[in-house]
């Protein structure tokens, strides 16, 4: 099958979005469909660069490491898109976005009669504290958020929720969906021979420095532990006030940034971390959950999340909502520390597999 993946982010940003859309081209073709990225340009300019066809694109403004394509017919339109899908055979739409590129993507699915789907990875009203910093006016822009989703979503044959907690948020607002969680190559995190720290508790957060990860929460679960320390790994705009933060909290010492890592470090601190810990209510999956427990290292997770959906798959003991349930999982996850069930769950989460049901998707249609 031809394949055309339509999404809102890209390389050469790194996050969890461009990672599961790398994953599955990869795996897709691996097994011999060929797979086209429409996304927006790191630039303003619209280009082409091998499968990927790049939407004249502007920064988002109140996060300008993300980039809004801008889809018209002096550039790139529909009637373009449609005409180069046309010429590539595609047989389906994958929309990975939740803007102008989506719109596209169904325009386009519409227009030539093929299968369209969308996965909802990002919960996007949950981030409209970047529009406005009026509460009053943040919950105005989230129903109206969600009133956009739910018309986009209407145009698509099936919308994929990565997990149960995403699948229930659309059911809140009456939108229909298919749990179908995001896949991951398990066998590099497989191979890990765990080594996990002995000199106290080493807690390990890995994803995006913003404040809807809520690290903050980590933070505070910590504070009273001499025995505990949180290694934090990313990078983003909230890293100065979680910085200022651990300051404020007297915990500086115990707290470190240590910004973006490469994936040969970032397997290091798999290898010896005691845990990673997620608090994030954000997150429709989190794909840093999966890696850790493939690796074989407990997840210990803020309960009402996605990644406490995961890790109470390994035990529930790993789910908290309280001090004394977070130390109770500090001292199952120092107990457990090379971690067997946690990658017998993470085989559930193979990639090969996601992309052979997706196939299928793409072929029902």
């Amino acid at each position: 099958m031809n394949i055309a993946f339509f999404t809102d982010t890209y390389k050469p940003n790194v996050d969890g979005v461009v990672i599961c859309i790398e994953l599955l081209k990869k795996e897709l073709e691996r097994k011999g469909h060929k797979v086209y990225v429409f996304a927006p340009s790191p630039t303003m300019e619209r280009r082409m660069d091998n499968e990927v066809f790049y939407f004249e694109s502007h920064p988002f403004l109140p996060y300008p490491q993300y980039r809004i394509a801008m889809v018209h017919d002096a550039t790139l339109g529909i009637d373009k898109l449609a005409r180069i899908c046309r010429l590539l055979k595609i047989d389906a739409i994958h929309s990975h976005g939740i803007a102008f590129t989506s719109i596209a993507a169904y325009r386009v699915a519409k227009r030539l009669g093929i299968p369209k789907i969308i996965m909802f990875h990002t919960n996007v009203a949950g981030a409209t504290h970047y529009i406005s910093k009026f509460r009053i006016m943040e919950k105005g822009f989230e129903r109206i958020t969600w009133r956009y989703l739910k018309w986009l979503y209407s145009n698509y044959d099936e919308v994929l929720a990565p997990s149960k907690r995403a699948h229930d948020m659309l059911k809140e607002q009456g939108i229909s969906s298919t749990v179908f969680p995001n896949g991951i190559e398990i066998g590099d995190y497989l191979k890990i021979k765990r080594k996990p720290n002995r000199k106290g508790v080493m807690l390990l957060h890995v994803g995006r420095v913003v404040k809807e990860k809520r690290i903050d929460i980590a933070m505070e679960m910590i504070k009273n532990r001499k025995d505990v320390s949180l290694d934090v790994v990313g990078k983003g705009p909230g890293l100065e006030y979680y910085r200022s933060l651990a300051k404020e909290m007297g915990i500086e010492k115990k707290v470190k940034f240590l910004g973006y890592v490469g994936h040969k470090k970032l397997n290091d601190y798999y290898r010896r971390a005691n845990a990673l810990v997620f608090c994030s209510a954000f997150d429709t999956q989190g794909l840093v959950v999966v890696e850790a427990l493939a690796s074989g290292m407990p997840v210990i997770a803020m309960a009402g999340t996605s990644g406490a959906e995961i890790a109470k798959d390994v035990n529930k003991k790993l789910v908290f909502s309280n001090q004394g349930e977070f130390d109770m999982a500090v001292s199952y996850a120092k107990r457990h520390g090379n971690c067997r069930r946690c990658r017998e769950v993470s085989r559930k989460y193979d990639v090969k597999e996601q992309a052979r049901k997706l196939i299928e998707k793409y072929k029902r249609k």
